[in-house]
């Protein structure tokens, strides 16, 4: 285990706008969660990960203690679903249902600059978001429970993401 530095010197925004240089090109989404602790998990996830961004889709808050305190250095923006679906990203969206044709996620490629975006554990992600995916993907699943904990799926698939792309960094 690492010790982490002493930041005490630095304010908030100087620790965050010194991360922004060596946060990998990836987004997060997540649509809709009301459970403010996995929220919150995931936040710390991401920063592990170093994202670009945390986009918190019709989810007015998150747990902060949860975070561990990450969510002082990372850059997270709350926006409704209509304010999600104007911008124009690459969306791969982890959905698992079977009307859905998705890939699975061994041996899946990424498109450049994605959002990895994740949904509501009891509702999924919105037909609406779904429907302007560059991709949908699945994670491959062994067990008779057919879901998959919102955090865990999140930091599984950045995880997969940052495997595929990842670069030494100087």
């Amino acid at each position: 285990m690492s010790k982490a530095p002493d930041l005490s010197a630095f304010t908030k925004e100087e620790i965050r706008q010194s991360l922004d240089p060596v946060r990998h090109p990836v987004k997060i989404a997540v649509c809709g969660s009301d459970n403010y602790f996995n929220v919150g998990a995931i936040i710390r996830s991401a920063h592990i990960f170093l994202v670009k961004e945390i986009i918190l889709i019709d989810i007015p808050q998150f747990y902060e203690r949860a975070t561990m305190g990450t969510h002082k250095w990372e850059n997270i923006r709350h926006v409704t679903t209509e304010e999600f679906l104007t911008e124009n990203l690459p969306l791969v969206c982890f959905e698992r249902r079977p009307d859905l044709d998705s890939q699975n996620l061994m041996g899946f490629s990424y498109p450049e600059n994605a959002v990895l975006v994740f949904g509501n554990e009891k509702t999924g992600i919105p037909d609406q978001i779904l429907a302007k995916a560059h991709s949908v993907v699945c994670i491959p699943q062994y067990g008779l429970q057919n879901d998959m904990n919102l955090a865990n799926a999140m930091s599984i698939g950045i995880y997969d993401w940052t495997l595929k792309h990842y670069t030494k960094r100087v």
